[in-house]
């Protein structure tokens, strides 16, 4: 299906897509408070489509307003998803939000301005996040987190991790809060980005204190981590946690790293992974660092 038209197609309430669909072009304004396009099937393609949603200045979040949404189930994960060459401006919460989704793709998509997430991967398997400009995530009233792109899980569960998902060469600009984030993947990959001007660069955590799933076997590499521009304090450039008893694992190497004072925060890692940096000099090595070997 092309879709066009000389004016914006204002939508009154969400355009469901339930079966495969490939769809092309076209200039959409959201429904306030809800998804522009709500995917239940497999095999959907979006291409080239200008989706705006209800965000102005002094909006407030509002969790239900995602600009496209795709959520299969732990049962019948949906497959072969590709959002590709989008521009997604102005969500009160989600640009993407993709859920219980395998093999699927966000590729070269412009976003701006979201209150929540550019790219929300929950529970996803072997989806790729590439390529795309994710820039101008504030936090607002009522909002304590923010994200470029983001993989978790839907039920907090070892079931329900994002696992396999890749981000590699986006661009990702001014997010008050982390530019791109695992909480508790597993196998997730990070490499190849530029994340500029948010609060913190890469984390790679399990979460709050009510999280009980650790992140494992994650690659964070060659990134370009920098903070400036940041509109809030900078925390640091890559956080890597797990949780006790429970520790992270991976590796983090070959970034380059600039204006961070703190590069990165180390807690329940094991002590294996090869950690390092390259930009700025850092004032000096963490305790822990240097208490288990790693170096800048």
């Amino acid at each position: 299906m092309r879709v066009s038209s000389t004016a914006p197609l204002e939508l009154q309430e969400p355009l469901p897509i339930t079966r495969p669909t490939i769809l092309i072009g076209g200039d959409v304004v959201a429904p306030p408070g809800a998804p522009a396009f709500d995917i239940a099937s497999s095999r959907v393609r979006i291409e080239g489509v200008r989706i705006r949603g209800s965000a102005v200045p002094g909006s407030t979040r509002d969790p239900g307003e995602q600009l496209i949404r795709a959520h299969g189930s732990s049962a019948a994960p949906l497959r072969d998803v590709v959002i590709r060459g989008c521009s997604l401006s102005a969500s009160r919460s989600d640009a993407v939000r993709l859920e219980w989704c395998r093999g699927a793709s966000v590729l070269e998509n412009s976003i701006d301005h979201v209150l929540y997430a550019g790219v929300m991967c929950l529970s996803c398997v072997d989806v790729l996040v590439a390529g795309n400009r994710i820039v101008d995530i504030p936090l607002t009233e009522g909002t304590v987190d923010g994200y470029g792109i983001a993989f978790s899980d839907a039920d907090n569960t070892e079931a329900s991790r994002s696992r396999r998902c890749r981000a590699v060469r986006n661009v990702i600009e001014l997010v008050d809060r982390e530019g791109i984030d695992t909480h508790g993947g597993l196998g997730i990959r990070i490499t190849d980005n530029t994340v500029r001007g948010c609060a913190r660069g890469i984390a790679v955590v399990s979460g709050n204190e009510s999280r009980i799933v650790a992140p494992q076997r994650c690659l964070v590499t060659r990134n370009l981590i920098d903070a400036t521009g940041a509109r809030t304090a900078a925390l640091e450039a890559v956080a890597f946690r797990g949780i006790e008893g429970n520790p992270a694992t991976g590796r983090v190497h070959d970034n380059r790293v600039h204006r961070y004072r703190r590069p990165f925060s180390i807690w329940q890692a094991e002590p294996v992974p090869a950690w390092s940096g390259r930009g700025r000099a850092f004032p000096r090595l963490h305790p822990l660092l240097t208490r288990l070997g790693f170096r800048l």
